[in-house]
């Protein structure tokens, strides 16, 4: 069958290419709905292909915060607690809190002229809380860490 032709109930043949939907005159309504389909697939691709293409994320976090966080964990560590064995771990529990709705966060701007710290954190052992992260707003992800974290060491008793 030719790509475009309408079978009903279920809409038409794909092949691809949205020059080849819907070419009979009589699937102008079904024609729209697939440019929209179109429009939202190529505004949304850039996110798509990073959810293939990587199971860890690199941040530029606040290197107060960090070194706080950090030292939360050498205290945990010299009394045999490994209950976060790293900084990426914290970082995973502080933002599967908020996803769950365990700690709430007020997002403020984040100061750009604050020592930042590289941080790569790994979601290969979960790709729900991965798909979470990209569902953030765009452009507030860092600031949603960083102060999930921040919010998650205070629940801790470390601030």
């Amino acid at each position: 069958m030719k790509a475009g032709v309408i079978l009903p109930p279920h809409g038409s043949l794909l092949n691809g290419s949205s020059e080849n939907f819907f070419t009979k005159p009589e699937s102008e309504q079904a024609q729209e709905v697939f440019k929209q389909l179109f429009k939202h697939y190529e505004k949304n691709a850039n996110r798509v292909k990073k959810l293939n293409r990587s199971l860890h994320i690199t941040f530029a976090l606040n290197a107060h915060l960090c070194q706080q966080a950090e030292s939360m964990l050498k205290s945990q560590w010299t009394r045999n607690n490994y209950a976060y064995p790293s900084l990426s771990e914290l970082i995973r529990k502080g933002l599967q809190a908020y996803q769950n709705g365990e700690i709430e966060i007020n997002l403020v701007e984040r100061d750009k002229h604050t020592p930042k710290r590289e941080i790569t954190v790994r979601f290969s052992l979960n790709p729900n809380l991965l798909n979470f992260y990209y569902s953030l707003p765009e452009g507030q992800g860092t600031a949603i860490i960083e102060e999930s974290l921040r919010v998650y060491l205070e629940r801790l008793g470390a601030s």
